[in-house]
């Protein structure tokens, strides 16, 4: 099959490249700028560039695809300097892409959304039905690229699929992909840094953590198996979370756990706000349910210590002591 990645600069569009490359599909890989992603084209992908911004003659670009992966925008603290432009990458540049993407008779087209279009402060249980809350524009630009992705595939001018996952994290390809603002990445670069990790809030805060591994081998289930559901009633919204959701300082806990047994080191957890971590509200307080692609088939592997292994690995390569990189 052949597909395109669109933000394969970016950590989870890079790892799809990467894992779609290894099933054997001709991937293209769409990043902004073409000259910086050697690593890219290291994989075997076919590197194109491509401007969310600009999409003039992108027509040419979509000939003979089979099904887009959309994995670009900004994230949460880039889309709070620029509102505007989050919107518009996600809105009118999901727009644009999927009118050239139908145009050349591209037959399916993911979207790779999150759950934060749910809720700025995901207490509760969470499914595809609950109410899309969240007013901050990271999730107003997710909303924005999910109902054109959704109104085309309700008019049947193509196969349209929405993601919604949870809270992401793993090893990127490269370490000037932009990703270490990211919990679980930002603390395991910590680490080697400056031989402690610290965590912003008490702690107490509950996550859905899914490893970047586990969300490639789901776009690959969800790539070989669509079509869901009959003509009449297609799925079109699946969640995609962690399983057990953990607090932050739980999880820093599993990474100074892991640290000790790769590396022998045996970091401080620091808690920048003051007071008492609230025990009794772990694993009650937020649920991310994801029954229905478990319900279609999808079985997970469950490798949070996998992927924390291959960052902390990684990040010893790129930011240890012995790398005489400026620190």
């Amino acid at each position: 099959m052949k597909i395109m990645v669109i933000g394969a600069g970016g950590l989870l569009g890079g790892r799809i490249v990467e894992h779609e490359v290894q099933m054997g599909h001709n991937v293209f890989a769409a990043v902004r700028n073409a000259e910086q992603v050697e690593y890219l084209r290291s994989l075997n992908a076919n590197v194109v560039h491509l401007n969310l911004e600009n999409l003039d003659g992108v027509e040419n670009k979509l000939n003979n695809v089979d099904l887009i992966v959309y994995a670009a925008g900004l994230n949460a603290k880039e889309s709070e300097l620029d509102p505007q432009k989050a919107i518009s990458l996600r809105g009118t540049g999901t727009k644009r892409l999927l009118e050239a993407a139908i145009k050349c008779r591209v037959k399916y087209f993911i979207y790779i959304s999150s759950a934060h279009v749910y809720s700025n402060t995901l207490i509760g249980s969470f499914n595809e039905n609950s109410p899309l809350l969240n007013q901050s524009p990271y999730a107003i630009s997710h909303q924005a690229g999910e109902r054109v992705v959704l109104q085309s595939a309700k008019d049947g001018s193509i196969e349209g699929l929405v993601v919604r996952i949870s809270n992401g994290f793993g090893c990127p390809l490269n370490r000037d992909v932009n990703c270490w603002g990211l919990l679980v990445n930002d603390l395991c670069r910590q680490v080697l840094l400056t031989g402690s990790m610290t965590i912003k809030g008490d702690g107490t805060d509950m996550r859905s953590f899914i490893p970047i591994s586990e969300i490639c081998h789901a776009i690959e289930f969800l790539i070989k198996n669509m079509p869901f559901g009959t003509d009449s009633r297609r799925v079109r919204v699946l969640n995609l979370g962690g399983g057990q959701s953990l607090s932050t300082y739980e999880m820093a806990k599993l990474i100074k756990k892991r640290f000790k047994y790769l590396m022998e080191i045996n970091p401080k957890i620091n808690i920048s706000c003051s007071g008492q971590l609230n025990k009794s509200i772990y694993h009650k307080s937020y649920i991310y349910e994801s029954k229905l692609i478990n319900d279609l088939g999808y079985v997970s592997r469950n490798r949070v210590v996998e992927e924390v292994d291959r960052l902390i690995n990684f990040c010893r390569d790129n930011f240890g002591i012995d790398n005489n990189i400026e620190k």
